[in-house]
């Protein structure tokens, strides 16, 4: 896939690594195979890459350039990291399969790799407004995946400190056993190049962002001192940390997707955060899938639209002859902020229902966004587009789930239309969303356990490039998460959202970190369909 890397300059940036050290959990922890849930088996197959980013400031507020060892300091970090570790243990085990072939949990205490890393040519504002870009992404580490699903971590902490504070950087992913170093990419604003691998010196070179010019963007060898080879020293996490002149921190996370859902995630990382100033675990996590059973025998009474192929363009482009590889369309990534006040015209827009509730905000902004992508994308009116709204099922069933169930809970709205109808108007597109959102109750996500209980093939249903491409949108609300509650004793993040989208077609809604009631929205088009997208999302 090709992104556009947009208007920014790239300017050369170093990342210096200066340690590695494994992690494991700080005591004893259950050693046991974990029976994997339907919903847990349904998501896309790949680490779930987020990113942080926290400012240093004195108590008036201003920031700092400078830094000493306290600030966001590593011993402490990894000591609560391997705290957090023992009540959440499965995520440093690894990824296995039963007799069989159904994905599991092995809990097998294989550890976190912390890494800490200076940049000392960087700042926050480098990142502008922390579109999820492949650039964005480069603060995260790579996970190879191979055939041998048990090969590679669940979870890679990467801390990187922005001048001389540490950047903290969370990310799913590491070294694999057997190879001599870790394989780093080089940070480029919307540009993808080839990912490096080298020896000797711990130095890496990043390209980050800059306006004043564009450069040509330089790829420099990077070598990590990461102990590999043997079962003790296979990475389940890593983390590094990076300095930037700014002294403020970006903390990348990357979390394969199988061990937990947005909501599981942030309970460890928020856990993670508490214990690191001394603060204790408020919800223990609840470490059983199996309350996500079918029932038996299983009766699904809906036929779930969900689980159903996306709709494909009733006119595809020309062909091109059998012998030529097709062309991928470009992408792009952007993230568009709207005000409160943007959004209060954007829902005057719906007029009220008659003895029925208003629609909520994520199904009018959602509407909003459905239709101007099939405007941007130039659909005919008799064009059936898909919407794939993720909605989280714990007080949704009934009884709902315990507090701190720790796993995917994720069920899937799926409104399902023409394009005329999406694009005739917000009110329109809204009440298609409101319906299909009101349907999920315990009676829809029991039948949807059921109904994933008799597939023969599990695989066959994970959502990825085909699911979200034109003409069909998904659109994950992180609204309701706590996605800034990470204070790890030095303060909230500045910003938090995805370190990088993985599918044109793709795309989260996030809250605005200082709670002025504005709405972002990351998303990833085709190019040319993007610079259609950006004129309308503002025509309100």
């Amino acid at each position: 896939m090709t992104h556009a890397c947009g208007g920014w300059a790239c300017v050369q940036m170093k990342i210096t690594v200066r340690g590695s050290e494994m992690v494991y959990p700080a005591a004893e922890t259950p050693r046991r195979r974990l029976w994997n849930s339907g919903p847990d088996l349904v998501v896309p197959r790949f680490h779930t890459p987020s990113v942080y980013f926290f400012r240093r400031r004195d108590a008036e507020g201003n920031d700092l350039a400078a830094a000493d060892g306290s600030f966001f300091d590593g011993a402490r970090m990894r000591r609560a990291l391997a705290e957090a570790l023992v009540p959440f243990y499965p995520m440093a085990g690894r990824l296995g399969r039963d007799e069989d072939g159904r994905v599991e949990i092995d809990c097998n205490a294989g550890g976190v790799l912390f890494q800490e890393a200076d940049a000392p040519d960087a700042t926050v504002d480098d990142f502008g407004d922390f579109a999820p870009t492949m650039e964005l992404k480069r603060l995260i580490p790579t996970v190879e995946y191979t055939d041998d699903i048990s090969a590679f971590p669940l979870l890679v902490l990467q801390d990187c400190r922005l001048g001389r504070a540490l950047v903290a950087a969370v990310r799913c992913g590491g070294a694999c056993a057997g190879s001599a170093g870790a394989e780093l990419p080089v940070m480029t604003h919307g540009r993808a190049p080839t990912l490096i691998r080298a020896r000797g010196d711990v130095a890496r070179t990043l390209l980050c962002l800059d306006m004043a010019a564009v450069s040509a963007v330089t790829v420099l060898p990077v070598v990590l001192p990461i102990p590999v080879g043997t079962p003790e020293d296979d990475e389940r996490h890593l983390r590094e940390v990076t300095h930037f002149k700014c002294g403020g921190v970006a903390i990348g996370v990357g979390m394969q997707h199988h061990v937990a859902d947005g909501f599981s995630g942030l309970h460890f990382i928020n856990s993670w955060a508490d214990l690191c100033r001394g603060v204790p675990i408020a919800v223990m996590p609840y470490i059983d899938r199996s309350l996500l059973r079918a029932r038996d025998p299983p009766t699904p009474a809906y036929p779930h639209v969900e689980y159903q192929p996306a709709p494909a363009m009733l006119s595809e482009p020309p062909q091109a002859p059998l012998t030529a590889k097709p062309a991928t369309p470009p992408t792009a990534v952007a993230i568009f902020r709207l005000s409160r006040a943007e959004l209060g015209r954007l829902r005057s827009q719906v007029p009220p229902r008659e003895g029925a509730p208003r629609f909520s905000t994520y199904a009018v902004l959602a509407a909003h966004v459905w239709r101007c992508a099939s405007l941007a994308r130039g659909l005919p009116a008799d064009q059936p587009t898909k919407l794939y709204c993720a909605t989280d099922g714990r007080q949704r069933l009934q009884p709902p789930l315990p507090d701190g169930y720790f796993g995917n809970v994720i069920f899937t709205a799926t409104p399902l239309a023409d394009a005329g109808t999406v694009t005739a108007g917000v009110a329109e597109g809204a009440a298609v969303i409101q319906a299909a959102l009101d349907r999920m109750d315990d009676g829809y996500c029991r039948s949807a356990l059921d109904y994933l209980e008799l597939q023969p093939d599990l695989s066959a249903l994970v959502r990825g490039a085909h699911t979200f491409r034109c003409p069909n949108l998904g659109l994950t609300s992180w609204v309701r998460l706590p996605i800034h509650d990470a204070d790890f004793g030095w303060g909230r993040p500045v910003f938090m959202g995805p370190g990088g989208i993985a599918y044109e077609g793709l795309a989260f809604v996030l809250p605005s970190a200082n709670r002025d009631g504005s709405l972002s929205v990351a998303i990833s088009l085709q190019a040319e369909h993007m610079e259609k997208f950006r004129k309308l999302i503002y025509d309100l």
